[in-house]
């Protein structure tokens, strides 16, 4: 099993590699694209996750002067891409609603094939919101302009400790969010009754029009049914 903390800060530090024995990369109608193959899941300079995808078999690659692109109409949503993985450990990474360029050098395996994406899910049992209706976690590196409300202690090697008003607790309905500045990157940690996507949504517009930037979180967890999704 993906241990979640690990993987936050490789992603937070740029080292992720991930290692996927299988990738299978399809579109669900007839006729559509098919690519399977193996890669490696990393993380770019700027934050994007992206795969190196080696491809051992594909299918439907429509032949064309420089290039073909998956989807063909990005506004179309029966040509949206999936993508499926395993990993060394056997944990299984889903994608959705990404985009694709194979050349025309490319159009019989094995080829190289960078895939950018805009977020992966990881769905395994759940060990975050144990005694909770819901959880809900995320990362990002803007800075919140939100005024603390509680301290925090952190020690150091030497056991010297100190306190930091570091911390906002906010009630939304039945939600306790606690947003927490850790210097060099906000946490964003919620518990209760609540609907993840909803909650979700109304915290990234709050921390925005708060701070004035867009946040991009980099890392998602939340509760699906009996399991957690990491993003």
């Amino acid at each position: 099993m993906i241990h979640s903390e690990k993987l936050i800060d490789a992603m937070h530090e740029g080292k992720l590699d991930l290692h996927c024995v299988e990738v299978s990369i399809f579109q669900k109608f007839e006729g559509g694209l098919s690519l399977k193959g193996y890669g490696v899941l990393k993380v770019n300079q700027v934050g994007t996750i992206y795969l190196e995808f080696i491809c051992r078999e594909a299918s439907q690659i429509p032949l064309q002067n420089f290039y073909s692109a998956f989807p063909e109409d990005p506004f179309d949503s029966a040509q949206k891409l999936y993508l499926e993985a395993v990993t060394l450990d056997g944990d299984s990474i889903f994608a959705e609603e990404f985009s694709l360029k194979i050349s025309a050098f490319n159009q019989r395996p094995p080829f190289k094939l960078p895939i950018f994406l805009h977020e992966v899910y990881f769905l395994y049992p759940t060990e975050y919101h144990k005694n909770t209706e819901n959880y809900l976690y995320f990362e990002l590196l803007e800075k919140a302009q939100i005024p603390a409300n509680k301290m925090n202690s952190t020690s150091s090697t030497y056991g010297e400790e100190s306190s930091f008003w570091n911390e906002a607790e906010i009630a939304i309905g039945d939600a306790k969010v606690a947003v927490i500045d850790k210097k060099d990157r906000i946490m964003v940690v919620a518990n209760g009754i609540f609907d993840e996507d909803d909650l979700y949504k109304a915290l990234l517009f709050y921390l925005g029009l708060s701070s004035g930037a867009m946040p991009q979180p980099y890392c998602l967890i939340r509760r699906i049914k009996e399991n957690t999704a990491f993003t």
